[in-house]
């Protein structure tokens, strides 16, 4: 979720936050357009045109292999609190450059190159017609705030890396994968972090192929770590002999970028009031380790009360839950925190998200009636 654009090129040291992006964006659309009108009256308008006529095709993506939902009747989902799958047009995007590359599916090719005994290279319907599945992965912003919104779990379609590894066939002394995007932005990754995880080429999401904005034709989803690691807008995979860091992590940022476990409490929000009895809502999530429990605090962590957990829709999925608190008339601070799947509970210590994301507990302030 993370891309070299026009504003990086002066070596920032960190990714813009979510605040920095809403903040400067209008300024940047009003510039990026201004600067559009002053080239297409120097140099020609209908070029421009042209280009941006070009729609990014849309319809349903095929899997093979589905993802299966699994359905909990016990489990009452309430006003607020997150769906499972989020909807396309609700998932989160960070997006650096001034425009999203518009790519044409006919000239669009992923190149597999390097320290491989095949190179190869496909285009979206050579992907399209390879065996596909379908994944529940749950892709988050380093940059997220404890309990902010840049967060999203999808369905994701596309052809497993793996596949395409079985078919290059990397040789011996290959150490590290440079997933190279179509404006630029690189990301390093050891072979060894990414074969045999789940990693997968994505064409679709939600059942429909890639919307630009989320990389089409085809993006890298690196699950368990962080979206700057997930290459939008893929164009070639090469095999080095040698290691070689990402664009984020030359600037500071953590190398690994392996997800923390988190939660957030959906509703009430934050200065709410509430009659009690009420129902506390939220999500967490902990990378490929799943979240085996979730606690609220209705006192800003005194006090710790166990909350229904929603079935598992993968490993690498958040996790609904639920809890029933009656709680006195009076303001109040809730607190939530999970445990994942190895035992290991939410750090509590607070941490700005660089360089290795945030932690911290997200608590929200609420009144009783």
């Amino acid at each position: 979720s993370s891309r070299r654009g026009t504003s990086e090129r002066a070596l920032a040291p960190a990714p813009e936050s979510e605040g920095a992006i809403e903040t400067n964006w209008s300024r940047r659309r009003l510039l990026a357009r201004v600067s559009i009108v002053l080239v297409m009256l120097g140099v020609g308008g209908a070029a421009f045109f042209r280009a941006g006529s070009r729609a990014t095709p849309t319809g349903p993506v095929r899997a093979d292999e589905p993802a299966l939902i699994p359905s909990d009747p016990a489990f009452v989902a309430t006003s607020g609190q997150s769906p499972k799958i989020t909807p396309t047009e609700d998932h989160y995007t960070v997006d650096i450059d001034l425009e999203n590359p518009l790519i044409g599916e006919s000239s669009w090719r992923l190149r597999v190159d390097g320290a491989v005994e095949n190179e190869l290279s496909f285009t979206l319907d050579d992907l399209r017609a390879m065996r596909t599945v379908e994944r529940l992965y749950n892709l988050s912003c380093i940059s997220n705030q404890v309990g902010g919104s840049l967060i999203g779990n999808s369905r994701w379609t596309g052809v497993p890396l793996d596949t395409l590894f079985d078919m290059a066939v990397p040789r011996s002394e290959a150490v590290t994968l440079l997933a190279r995007s179509y404006d630029g932005y690189e990301e390093g990754i050891l072979l060894d972090d990414i074969r045999n995880k789940g990693a997968l080429i994505a064409i679709g999401m939600n059942g429909m192929l890639l919307p630009r904005d989320h990389g089409f034709p085809a993006r890298m989803l690196f699950p368990n770590h962080y979206g700057m690691r997930s290459v939008k807008w893929l164009t070639k995979i090469t095999l080095l002999t040698e290691d070689r860091e990402g664009y984020w992590a030359q600037r500071g940022w953590d190398r690994d970028a392996v997800v923390r476990t988190q939660s957030r409490v959906d509703a009430p929000r934050d200065g709410e009031e509430v009659r009690g009895p009420f129902v506390c809502v939220g999500v967490a999530w902990a990378g490929a380790r799943g979240v085996a429990g979730v606690e609220v605090s209705p006192d800003g962590g005194e006090t710790w009360q166990a909350a229904q957990l929603e079935t598992e829709l993968s490993a690498l999925s958040w996790r609904r839950w639920r809890v029933e608190l009656d709680l006195p008339a009076g303001r109040h601070t809730l607190a939530v925190r999970a445990t994942d799947g190895t035992g290991m509970q939410q750090e509590a210590r607070e941490r700005d998200p660089h360089p290795s994301g945030a932690s911290g507990y997200h608590r929200v302030v609420v009144r009783v009636l």
